[in-house]
This record gives structure tokens, C-alpha cells and sequence, in this order.
């Protein structure tokens, strides 16, 4: 094997493992920063404040709506009975025909597997 090669397969192996390393750090820091902004949340619900300022920070207390998250199958379920409901024949037919719409063209590409020898 020529040492480029080598070398290159070894600053793979680097930025692999710091990656390792970033995203367990980023994940900390969006565990903590959502503990943060719950504790302030309630500090300023608490002393009925609408927001607050340090620094340069501000921070400010709004209401929004979210969505819960569905699984694959869920949706799948709520269309199908939207679709029904709206009197459309064959609506499983339909959905699975809908779905394969929004998918991209298949293609292939020719991609790398990393495996640590003896593991």
C-alpha cells in the first residue's frame, strides 16, 4: 500500500474519532442548554416577568405552538384516512403511488465502509 494512501486513511481515522468526540460534546451542550432555558423559563413565569436582560443577552418569554412528532406509520394511517374520508377509491393504492412520487431517481454510488480490524 503506497503511503499516500496510508496517509490519507490515517487522517481519516482522526477526523472519525474527533467527530466522535464533537458530536458527544454537542450533544452535552444541547442536553445543558435545554436545562438552561427551562430553569430561566421558569424563574421568569415564577416572578411573572416577560423576559430579562444580562449583558447583552436578552431573553423573552413568547408562547408558540408546536407539533408532536408522528412515526412513519402514523402518518401513513391519518392519510389513508383522510383520503377515505374524501371518498377515494383504492386509497392504499393511491398512497403507495403518492409516496414513490416523492422520492428522488434511484441511484448508485460507489461508497466507503469503515470497519476497526479485530472488533
Amino acid at each position: 500500500m503506497s503511503t499516500a494512501i496510508q496517509d490519507q486513511m490515517q487522517e481519516m481515522n482522526s477526523i472519525v474519532n474527533e467527530l466522535k468526540i464533537v458530536n458527544a460534546r454537542a450533544k452535552e451542550l444541547r442536553e445543558r442548554k435545554k436545562t438552561l432555558e427551562k430553569a430561566i423559563l421558569d424563574w421568569l413565569v415564577v416572578n411573572d416577568r416577560p423576559g430579562c436582560m444580562f449583558k447583552e443577552l436578552i431573553v423573552l418569554r413568547k408562547e408558540a405552538t408546536t407539533h408532536s412528532r408522528m412515526k412513519k406509520k402514523e402518518k401513513q394511517e391519518r392519510i389513508l384516512t383522510v383520503l377515505e374520508d374524501n371518498g377515494i377509491n383504492d386509497a392504499d393504492k393511491l398512497l403507495e403511488s403518492i409516496n414513490k412520487a416523492m422520492t428522488g431517481d434511484e441511484q448508485t454510488e460507489t461508497k466507503l465502509s469503515f470497519k476497526i480490524a479485530g472488533i
